[in-house]
């Protein structure tokens, strides 16, 4: 037992040695090399901060001043052109000359040669025009999109044939009208608050002037409310009459393509039924990308017939030939409307109270129909074509 209090007390006596001396003067070491360090550190820190500004401020000065100059020599360019100095040539003239060392002054060029400024000048020119030409580019890349979009839309229907072609494009038209107001959304109205019962509450936490402060404030609030509903409501109702006024229009629509499955069709000979048919009012319109548009108006014989008795017109498409003198140059195909060559509209009428009386689709067999086609990229801007019909696919249907 003796022997083990003796150890415990050696030992004890160490370890207090560490505490009570090795371990400060590790600690202070400790201390010492932190803080140390973190001085030099931050040092490090702010030279590299700095160096990253300069390099920065270095940087923006630079491009400020090629900014500059690149402004002075689109003024100088500018001047000189004013003056009509646009190269070499014009440093014949003693005038020019004179001006185009007025200019260099002006600008700040003055230290430079005659040969330099005109380098300059052209350099400005060539900029310009390639410039132009990338904008001109664009356009007409954008131009021939929209042809392209053009000649799908008119062509679309081009590969129908019979029935199938009215009762398509009649739907068609019918859908869009419904697409037209899909978006359209009702305005929610607001419930008003009882300003009763807000100012019973407020008079039972804080007394009479709160709670007649609190039924005011309820007061404007509503009537704000009101003026909301009001206008929502006025809108709401404009709204429903629009979409209602819509879908009645594509109903026709899709009543009369129920009508067109139930009529004859006779696969007349195309060049007998072309014949019948007479072209009017013919336009032909050149892009700049050379697409060829025609458009014209074409009415048909209103004695025609199928099956001996039933009276009928002429569907399907004609093409349009173009021709640059005697060379044929291109095709567009010229497509009926949906109910071929009989002219039709929706028959309606607004009464003074805004009621729309719809009265169906109208059908005139003697007023032309306006037929339009495309020939993509096959001409030349600012030329002259002549356009020649010629029969396409064409059947006859039943009115």
């Amino acid at each position: 037992m003796k022997d083990f209090f003796q150890t415990f007390k050696r030992n004890f006596s160490l370890f207090r040695f560490f505490l009570m001396d090795v371990s400060c003067g590790f600690l202070s070491a400790l201390l010492t090399i932190l803080f140390t360090s973190s001085i030099f550190g931050g040092v490090v820190i702010g030279f590299a901060v700095m160096f990253i500004l300069e390099v920065l401020m270095t940087h923006l000065f630079q491009k400020g001043e090629a900014l500059q100059l690149s402004q002075r020599k689109e003024d100088f360019w500018k001047d000189c052109k004013k003056f009509g100095i646009v190269d070499y040539s014009s440093m014949n003239s003693p005038e020019k000359q004179q001006r185009l060392k007025l200019l260099a002054a002006k600008y700040h060029f003055d230290h430079l040669s005659s040969d330099e400024l005109l380098q300059i000048i052209l350099e400005k020119s060539s900029e310009k025009e390639k410039k132009a030409q990338e904008e001109e580019q664009k356009d007409i890349e954008l131009c021939k999109a929209k042809e392209q979009a053009t000649f799908e839309k008119l062509t679309q229907y081009a590969c129908l044939h019979g029935a199938e072609k009215p009762i398509t494009m009649l739907n068609d038209i019918a859908d869009s009208l419904k697409k037209s107001v899909q978006g359209e959304r009702i305005i929610a109205t607001k419930k008003e608050s009882d300003g009763a019962i807000m100012a019973g509450v407020a008079s039972g936490i804080g007394g009479v002037v709160p709670a007649m402060m609190s039924f005011s404030n309820t007061e404007r609030i509503n009537k704000e409310i009101r003026q909301h509903n009001e206008a929502a409501s006025a809108i709401n109702a404009m709204t429903a009459k629009i979409v209602g006024e819509t879908y009645a229009r594509a109903r026709e629509y899709q009543k009369t393509a129920e009508q067109a499955s139930l009529k004859l069709i006779s696969e007349l000979p195309p060049k007998k039924l072309f014949r019948l048919l007479a072209f009017q009012n013919t336009t032909t319109t050149v892009s700049k990308t050379g697409s060829i548009v025609i458009s014209t108006e074409v009415t048909a014989d209103n004695k025609l017939t199928i099956f001996d008795h039933l009276p009928a017109f002429i569907d399907g498409y004609v093409n349009a030939e173009i021709y640059d003198g005697e060379k044929k140059i291109g095709t567009a195909k010229m497509i009926f409307p949906a109910l071929g060559s009989m002219f039709y509209y929706l028959d309606e009428k607004r009464a003074r109270d805004g009621f729309l009386s719809i009265n169906g689709i109208k059908k005139d067999s003697q007023k032309p129909v306006k037929l339009e086609g495309i020939c993509l990229f096959c001409g030349e801007p600012s030329h002259k074509y002549t356009v020649k019909f010629v029969p396409g696919d064409l059947w006859a249907m039943e009115k």
